[in-house]
């Protein structure tokens, strides 16, 4: 994974990384829901394909709802890969770990 390096990190450095709310909403909802609803549109569409053909039982079916999960997560794979060239929903190393924050040390009044 490529990330943005305005704090000049080298290989090896402890740090903090960030990414936008709108990035991560994408990311998550890529990440599961698309295969769930690929996974039971499959399962819906072979049981309903198999029982047109005349063929009766759940293995076909739990086939149809493999097959559409892998579909799923491969498209999932390269969605999230074509978005991460943006600018915007890349990763950013925000500090490194060890930098202190001075707004925590001030109490707030």
């Amino acid at each position: 994974m490529r990330v943005l390096n305005p704090v000049y990190a080298r290989p090896g450095d402890t740090v903090i990384v960030g990414i936008q709310a709108d990035a991560l909403v994408l990311y998550s909802l890529l990440a599961y829901l698309l295969p769930l609803i690929g996974m039971l549109l499959a399962a819906v569409l072979g049981g309903g394909l198999l029982s047109l053909l005349g063929i009766q039982g759940e293995a076909g079916v739990v086939l149809a709802a493999v097959v559409g999960l892998l579909g799923s997560l491969r498209l999932a794979n390269k969605l999230g890969s074509r978005s991460m060239s943006g600018k915007g929903f890349q990763p950013v190393i925000l500090r490194h770990r060890d930098q202190v924050i001075y707004s925590t040390l001030m109490p707030s009044p």
